[in-house]
């Protein structure tokens, strides 16, 4: 493989690379977030049933939507970042027949949930919120599991999210539309 000159490699760069780790290691997540990569953290078992917890909280409400795990997207206002998720609440029909970087139209929540690594938790914090907003994915939902809080950003305006509620693990939140619904946040504290 040839990387670009200069100091960021490109999408097409990063998928080739990406590719080839994860024919070396099954369990290497890579991301590549503003012309930079990123490791991810491997999803513990608590962040497992965080996201079985969700699943079946979320689905039921709407039926129509499902809640994709560990699913890549192409994110940023051109596109040009690579990000996965540890959950995608989109339509049950979306990403059918797509590679590993799907188009995130169809999206309406991306779920990020802390680790314990330093790094993945602020790009969790100071990265994502912005990439998911340029993308004009409606909601981005935090687990903070190192703050102990939960944060959903809304109303995604100019590369931001003009809206965010954070409240402490224990108090419900309401997630506005597209969804709607108020989430009671106490189980949260058995899975930190």
């Amino acid at each position: 493989m040839t990387l670009s000159h200069g100091s960021l490699m490109t999408a097409d760069e990063f998928e080739e690379l990406d590719s080839a780790a994860q024919r070396i290691s099954e369990g290497l997540r890579l991301e590549y977030l503003n012309g930079l990569l990123a490791a991810k953290a491997r999803p513990d078992t608590n962040h497992t049933r965080v996201v079985q917890w969700l699943a079946r909280f979320l689905v039921p409400r709407r039926s129509e939507l499902w809640l994709f795990a560990d699913r890549g997207l192409r994110a940023g206002r051109n596109g040009g970042s690579r990000v996965r998720p540890d959950a995608i609440l989109a339509p049950a029909s979306a990403f059918a027949g797509e590679g590993e970087w799907s188009d995130p139209q169809p999206v309406f929540m991306t779920i990020e949930i802390s680790s314990r690594a330093q790094h993945t938790e602020l790009r969790d914090r100071l990265d994502k919120p912005f990439l998911y907003a340029a993308t004009g994915i409606p909601l981005y939902f935090l687990i903070d599991r190192g703050a102990a809080e939960v944060s959903v950003y809304s109303e995604p305006e100019d590369g931001r999210y003009s809206t965010k509620v954070t409240v402490p693990f224990g108090t419900d939140i309401e997630i506005p539309e597209p969804l709607g619904v108020f989430l009671a946040t106490d189980p949260l504290a058995d899975w930190l």
